[in-house]
């Protein structure tokens, strides 16, 4: 049998997995040969004949490379996690798929960083689609956009969820929007599916708002930040001067 396939194609479910999780998956031929994972380069070119495995899923206690920075000198440490492995044949190739599922996720920003109020933490979020839920905040024009100069609005991607088609494949309702703002609040410890890293990411962004706040500058209608795993996009409306 001889199947030709892009081997990135193969992969195309697991591309929300980004540099800041521990997530990942690799693939293997009929022999148990390592093809493709994250620690080594892409093949170009793949030959296999063997009959792939079966398919199945375990639980193992496995150590995971967690880096201090950007670069080889940075360091790196060791931690033990739980990882769930899931694997299984491609059909019509000789190749098999496995995914590796960590729960944790890790980042440059923590949320001990921030020593936020109980006035504070009520401030922290609010959703872009306004819509959704009721609000007492003033609203203002941008562009033909109802937007408030009072807060600054949060929007996600399907990669700050644990499962991106969560986001992707129904419409998000008051219900949902609740639920992100008691998480990411504190007001309840329930997370509705998002990365362990996103909450700390909301609150950096609350740090930027009050910094910017308290330094007015004249000319700027509109501020913008993404996350570099873009994960979170924020957007804040400031008063022209």
């Amino acid at each position: 049998m001889c199947t030709d396939v892009k081997i990135s194609e193969l992969l195309t479910e697991v591309e929300y997995f980004s540099e800041d999780e521990y997530s990942y998956a690799f693939m293997i031929d009929g022999l148990g040969r390592v093809l493709m994972h994250p620690l080594l380069p892409n093949a170009a070119v793949v030959k296999s004949t063997e009959d792939p495995g079966g398919m199945g899923k375990k639980t193992l206690t496995k150590f995971l490379t967690k880096p201090h920075g950007k670069l080889v000198n940075d360091g790196s440490r060791d931690v033990s996690l739980t990882a769930y492995f899931y694997w299984g044949s491609i059909p019509q190739s000789n190749l098999s798929l496995c995914v590796v599922l960590v729960d944790e996720s890790y980042s440059e920003i923590d949320e001990s960083q921030f020593q936020l109020s109980d006035a504070d933490l009520p401030n922290v979020f609010m959703y872009h689609n306004r819509s959704l839920l009721k609000d007492s905040f003033s609203d203002c024009k941008f562009y033909s956009r109802r937007v408030t100069s009072d807060r600054s609005s949060v929007k996600f991607s399907q990669s700050a969820f644990q499962n991106p088609f969560q986001y992707l494949d129904r419409d998000e309702t008051a219900e949902d929007v609740t639920n992100y703002g008691n998480y990411l609040t504190r007001q309840k410890l329930t997370n509705p599916g998002f990365k362990s890293a996103i909450r700390s990411a909301v609150w950096a962004t609350y740090a930027a708002e009050q910094y910017w706040k308290s330094h007015p500058v004249r000319f700027v209608s509109w501020r913008h930040i993404g996350t570099k795993d873009k994960n979170l996009s924020w957007s804040f409306i400031a008063e022209t001067s």
